[in-house]
């Protein structure tokens, strides 16, 4: 059910989700910052906040119109950053 939901709420309902479109998005672990020029589709955005949450940090990135979660090892401060995701981890429903 959390790698594979069939519907949003689904998805949702099993954790943090990062929606692409009404019918793909992809987990906070699955999106990783990277340096400008890195290989294979990046993304641009800006660091709000990272909160610890335990074992990790939940970084949130402003990107365009939408506010992504990710999950860190390190705390970030507010800076522009360069994002990629995991194209095999993005889930559709």
């Amino acid at each position: 059910m959390y790698q594979h939901p069939r519907n949003q709420f689904a998805a949702r309902f099993m954790g943090p989700l990062n929606q692409i479109d009404d019918h793909t998005a992809v987990r906070p672990e699955h999106v990783h910052l990277v340096e400008q020029g890195a290989d294979g589709p990046c993304y641009p955005g800006q660091i709000l906040t990272s909160t610890f949450m335990g074992d990790h940090y939940d970084t949130l990135v402003q990107m365009a119109d939408y506010q992504w979660h990710l999950k860190t090892a390190l705390p970030y401060a507010p800076a522009t950053i360069t994002m990629t995701v995991d194209s095999s981890a993005i889930l559709t429903y």
